[in-house]
């Protein structure tokens, strides 16, 4: 009997550590080809992902800001899902709601930082790169 609670535990701690299918199901998901229409209240979600086991200061991953207007977008969250293996991918979710009726965008970027190194000496340099643009009508 002992067991039976012991497995029905850890059956139960697996299945409440979310997915990054159920994360990404559970809100919207804009597409940069049309107006998307959001009501008040509706929350939105960016995913990016980054390769683990890697020498970050040799190789450094490149970062994904976004340009929004906090007057009718608040950031609720970032969610972070690791596949849980050595060198796996891990997933983060940054979740926005909708929070005022109008027109706006979101400008999406992606910035990589490239290690260079020169006579004796190291030096970073980093290159902005638009990635998308996606607009909203808020009702």
């Amino acid at each position: 009997m002992k067991n039976f609670h012991f497995f029905l535990f850890l059956l139960l701690l697996i299945s409440c550590k979310p997915s990054v299918e159920s994360v990404w199901n559970s809100h919207f998901q804009p597409d940069e080809k049309q107006d998307n229409k959001l009501e008040i209240g509706t929350t939105i979600v960016f995913r990016y992902t980054q390769q683990e086991g890697i020498n970050r200061s040799e190789y450094p991953e490149p970062s994904y800001p976004k340009i929004v207007d906090t007057s009718y977008f608040k950031k609720l969250k970032t969610e972070e899902i690791n596949d849980g293996t050595d060198g796996g991918i891990t997933t983060y979710f940054e979740i926005f709601e909708a929070i005022k009726k109008g027109k706006t965008k979101i400008e999406t970027f992606e910035v990589l930082t490239k290690k260079i190194k020169a006579n004796d000496s190291v030096y970073y340099q980093q290159t902005n790169r638009k990635l998308k643009t996606f607009s909203f009508t808020i009702q």
